[in-house]
Protein backbone atom coordinates (compact mmCIF):
# COMPACT_ATOMS: atom_id res chain seq x y z
CA UNK A 1 0.00 0.00 0.00
CA UNK A 2 2.85 2.38 0.82
CA UNK A 3 4.43 1.58 -2.54
CA UNK A 4 1.12 2.35 -4.25
CA UNK A 5 1.00 5.76 -2.56
CA UNK A 6 4.58 6.39 -3.69
CA UNK A 7 3.65 5.61 -7.31
CA UNK A 8 0.71 8.02 -7.03
CA UNK A 9 3.05 10.75 -5.76
CA UNK A 10 5.39 10.07 -8.69
CA UNK A 11 2.49 10.27 -11.15
CA UNK A 12 1.77 13.86 -10.10
CA UNK A 13 5.04 14.91 -11.76
CA UNK A 14 3.45 14.04 -15.12
CA UNK A 15 0.64 16.57 -15.05
CA UNK A 16 1.21 19.14 -17.81
CA UNK A 17 -1.32 21.56 -16.32
CA UNK A 18 0.26 21.62 -12.86
CA UNK A 19 3.78 22.86 -13.46
CA UNK A 20 3.87 25.07 -10.36
CA UNK A 21 4.56 23.68 -6.91
CA UNK A 22 7.42 21.39 -7.92
CA UNK A 23 9.06 21.80 -4.52
CA UNK A 24 5.91 20.68 -2.67
CA UNK A 25 5.54 17.66 -4.97
CA UNK A 26 9.18 16.74 -4.28
CA UNK A 27 8.57 17.01 -0.53
CA UNK A 28 5.46 14.82 -0.82
CA UNK A 29 7.39 12.26 -2.86
CA UNK A 30 10.21 12.25 -0.28
CA UNK A 31 7.69 11.68 2.53
CA UNK A 32 6.08 8.80 0.62
CA UNK A 33 9.55 7.38 -0.07
CA UNK A 34 10.35 7.53 3.63
CA UNK A 35 7.14 5.61 4.37
CA UNK A 36 8.06 2.95 1.79
CA UNK A 37 11.55 2.53 3.30
CA UNK A 38 10.06 2.26 6.80
CA UNK A 39 7.59 -0.36 5.57
CA UNK A 40 10.36 -2.31 3.85
CA UNK A 41 12.34 -2.34 7.10
CA UNK A 42 9.35 -3.69 9.04
CA UNK A 43 8.71 -6.37 6.42
CA UNK A 44 12.36 -7.38 6.26
CA UNK A 45 12.52 -7.78 10.03
CA UNK A 46 9.39 -9.92 10.09
CA UNK A 47 10.53 -12.07 7.18
CA UNK A 48 14.02 -12.67 8.55
CA UNK A 49 12.54 -13.54 11.94
CA UNK A 50 10.40 -16.21 10.25
CA UNK A 51 13.29 -17.49 8.16
CA UNK A 52 15.42 -18.07 11.26
CA UNK A 53 13.01 -20.83 12.32
CA UNK A 54 13.85 -24.49 11.90
CA UNK A 55 11.48 -25.16 9.02
CA UNK A 56 10.33 -22.73 6.41
CA UNK A 57 6.69 -22.38 5.63
CA UNK A 58 5.78 -22.03 1.91
CA UNK A 59 3.91 -18.82 2.74
CA UNK A 60 7.14 -17.28 4.04
CA UNK A 61 8.89 -18.06 0.75
CA UNK A 62 5.99 -16.44 -1.11
CA UNK A 63 6.14 -13.36 1.11
CA UNK A 64 9.89 -13.14 0.54
CA UNK A 65 9.31 -13.19 -3.21
CA UNK A 66 6.72 -10.41 -2.89
CA UNK A 67 9.13 -8.40 -0.72
CA UNK A 68 11.93 -8.58 -3.30
CA UNK A 69 9.48 -7.76 -6.09
CA UNK A 70 8.29 -4.68 -4.19
CA UNK A 71 11.90 -3.61 -3.65
CA UNK A 72 12.62 -3.95 -7.35
CA UNK A 73 9.53 -1.93 -8.26
CA UNK A 74 10.56 0.79 -5.82
CA UNK A 75 14.07 0.89 -7.24
CA UNK A 76 12.83 1.26 -10.80
CA UNK A 77 10.25 3.91 -10.03
CA UNK A 78 12.50 5.94 -7.73
CA UNK A 79 15.36 6.22 -10.20
CA UNK A 80 15.69 9.77 -11.51
CA UNK A 81 14.71 9.85 -15.14
CA UNK A 82 15.19 13.48 -16.05
CA UNK A 83 14.37 17.01 -15.08
CA UNK A 84 10.60 16.65 -14.64
CA UNK A 85 9.91 20.31 -15.38
CA UNK A 86 11.75 20.08 -18.69
CA UNK A 87 10.17 16.73 -19.50
CA UNK A 88 6.68 18.06 -18.75
CA UNK A 89 7.32 21.12 -20.93
CA UNK A 90 8.52 18.89 -23.76
CA UNK A 91 5.55 16.53 -23.57
CA UNK A 92 2.78 18.90 -22.47
CA UNK A 93 0.92 18.82 -25.79
CA UNK A 94 1.18 15.08 -26.36
CA UNK A 95 -0.85 12.13 -25.17
CA UNK A 96 2.34 10.48 -23.94
CA UNK A 97 2.51 12.52 -20.74
CA UNK A 98 -1.09 11.62 -19.89
CA UNK A 99 -0.41 7.97 -20.62
CA UNK A 100 2.67 7.94 -18.37
CA UNK A 101 0.70 9.51 -15.53
CA UNK A 102 -2.17 7.06 -16.01
CA UNK A 103 0.23 4.12 -16.12
CA UNK A 104 1.90 5.17 -12.87
CA UNK A 105 -1.49 5.56 -11.20
CA UNK A 106 -2.61 2.16 -12.46
CA UNK A 107 0.61 0.55 -11.25
CA UNK A 108 0.05 2.23 -7.87
CA UNK A 109 -3.44 0.73 -7.76
CA UNK A 110 -1.99 -2.66 -8.71
CA UNK A 111 0.35 -2.41 -5.70
CA UNK A 112 -2.64 -1.68 -3.46
CA UNK A 113 -4.45 -4.65 -5.03
CA UNK A 114 -1.48 -6.89 -4.19
CA UNK A 115 -1.57 -5.59 -0.60
CA UNK A 116 -5.30 -6.28 -0.35
CA UNK A 117 -4.84 -9.79 -1.75
CA UNK A 118 -2.10 -10.48 0.80
CA UNK A 119 -4.19 -9.14 3.69
CA UNK A 120 -7.17 -11.24 2.62
CA UNK A 121 -5.19 -14.40 1.87
CA UNK A 122 -6.21 -14.34 -1.80
CA UNK A 123 -4.25 -14.48 -5.02
CA UNK A 124 -3.43 -11.26 -6.83
CA UNK A 125 -4.79 -11.05 -10.36
CA UNK A 126 -2.93 -8.93 -12.89
CA UNK A 127 -5.15 -6.46 -14.72
CA UNK A 128 -5.21 -6.87 -18.48
CA UNK A 129 -6.17 -3.19 -18.59
CA UNK A 130 -2.79 -2.39 -17.03
CA UNK A 131 -1.10 -4.39 -19.78
CA UNK A 132 -2.98 -2.39 -22.42
CA UNK A 133 -1.96 0.86 -20.74
CA UNK A 134 1.69 -0.22 -20.87
CA UNK A 135 1.37 -1.11 -24.55
CA UNK A 136 -0.35 2.23 -25.21
CA UNK A 137 2.62 4.06 -23.68
CA UNK A 138 5.02 2.16 -25.91
CA UNK A 139 2.96 2.95 -29.02
CA UNK A 140 2.68 6.59 -28.02
CA UNK A 141 6.45 6.78 -27.55
CA UNK A 142 7.00 5.29 -31.01
CA UNK A 143 4.65 7.89 -32.49
CA UNK A 144 6.35 10.69 -30.54
CA UNK A 145 9.78 9.50 -31.66
CA UNK A 146 8.67 9.48 -35.31
CA UNK A 147 7.32 13.03 -34.99
CA UNK A 148 10.23 14.41 -32.91
CA UNK A 149 13.41 12.55 -33.92
CA UNK A 150 15.54 15.51 -32.82
CA UNK A 151 14.15 15.66 -29.27
CA UNK A 152 16.93 15.38 -26.72
CA UNK A 153 14.51 13.95 -24.15
CA UNK A 154 13.71 10.78 -26.08
CA UNK A 155 16.48 8.90 -24.26
CA UNK A 156 15.05 9.91 -20.86
CA UNK A 157 11.50 9.04 -21.87
CA UNK A 158 12.62 5.69 -23.26
CA UNK A 159 14.48 4.89 -20.03
CA UNK A 160 11.44 5.86 -17.99
CA UNK A 161 9.19 3.60 -20.05
CA UNK A 162 11.74 0.77 -19.84
CA UNK A 163 11.59 1.02 -16.05
CA UNK A 164 7.80 1.15 -16.06
CA UNK A 165 7.81 -1.84 -18.40
CA UNK A 166 9.92 -3.72 -15.85
CA UNK A 167 7.42 -2.76 -13.14
CA UNK A 168 4.65 -4.09 -15.37
CA UNK A 169 6.59 -7.34 -15.83
CA UNK A 170 7.04 -7.72 -12.07
CA UNK A 171 3.33 -7.18 -11.44
CA UNK A 172 2.47 -9.62 -14.21
CA UNK A 173 4.69 -12.29 -12.57
CA UNK A 174 2.99 -11.97 -9.20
Amino acid sequence: SALGAYLDAKAVFFDPDETDGLEQRQIDLAMKNSRVIHTFNLCRSALFYRIRGQHRHPRTAKMLRYYFTAQDIHERVSSAHADYTELTDTLKNTDLIFRIRRLLEMQGQACRNVAAALRNGKDYTYSKRLGRAMEGCRQSLAHYTDDHPESRNIHHIRRLLDNLGSVDHQLRQL
